[in-house]
């Protein structure tokens, strides 16, 4: 249905009712057909290492694309949203890893996180360490980061990146 579409949203770390704080990444499938159902149903979910500030769907890689995510440990992850997708809402113990890499070059939070909407092989990040990086996914499973963006510090700490939607070497970072 052209109507329904995927969105990314991150269930992370707050204690439960169970007092259970793991962090988890899920799915939603968004309807806006059905207006008489207040809720989104979860279509995947899987466990992530750490709570999520900031997370960005590409169309790049697969038919689905991937999934980015700042976390509060300083590293970016990288999932594979055909696999989240197969796994489904409740992957059994045999499910397929969708985690396709962990870049860990943050030394803090990593609050800002976005794809090029232009090129959607390059994914922006910065973070409380007050670092902007830029790293290449050609390859999802070994990122490069952009050799022409040296690593740059900024005045304070990056709570933010957005890419210009029509010029793709433009990008903006709030502090």
């Amino acid at each position: 249905n052209d109507n329904n579409m995927i969105a990314a949203g991150s269930v992370a770390g707050a204690m439960d009712d169970d007092f259970c704080s793991d962090a988890f990444l899920s799915l939603y499938k968004v309807d806006f057909t059905d207006m008489a159902s207040p809720q989104m149903p979860v279509v995947a979910k899987c466990a992530i290492p750490d709570r999520v500030h900031k997370v960005d769907w590409s169309t790049h890689h697969g038919n689905s694309g991937i999934v980015a995510g700042g976390l509060v440990d300083g590293s970016v992850c990288i999932w594979s949203a055909d696999t989240l997708l197969k796994n489904g809402p409740t992957p059994d113990a045999d499910a397929e890893d969708p985690l396709l890499c962990r870049i860990q070059q943050h030394t803090a939070a990593v609050k800002g996180c976005q794809f090029n909407p232009l090129q959607p092989n390059f994914l922006a990040t910065g973070g409380a360490d007050k670092e902007l990086l830029i790293w290449n996914l050609e390859n999802v499973t070994q990122p490069k980061s952009v050799p022409a963006c040296p690593k740059t510090t900024q005045a304070g700490e990056i709570t933010d990146v957005r890419w210009n939607p029509k010029f793709s070497h433009i990008l903006g970072t709030t502090m």
